[in-house]
């Protein structure tokens, strides 16, 4: 394309609040997605230790097992 033919194009602008709001839930949106990965990450963490744990046979203690 050249220049001239884009002097032509007409764009809508969407008013500032519009825009305003916009930015606002994305930015909502951003912080949800924050906290849901480093919920993942220590779901993850968790499900590792745990997994560490049982097979080192260290989830239950003989005690508990013998006495329920």
């Amino acid at each position: 394309m050249k220049i001239f033919s884009l002097k032509k194009v007409k764009l809508m602008i969407p008013p500032l609040e519009l825009q305003n709001k916009f930015a606002s839930i994305v930015e909502k949106i951003e912080l949800q997605k924050k906290s849901m990965k480093n919920s993942l990450q220590e779901m993850r963490n968790n499900y590792n230790s745990l997994l560490q744990k049982a097979f080192k046979g260290e989830l239950f203690t003989d005690e508990k097992i013998s006495n329920p």
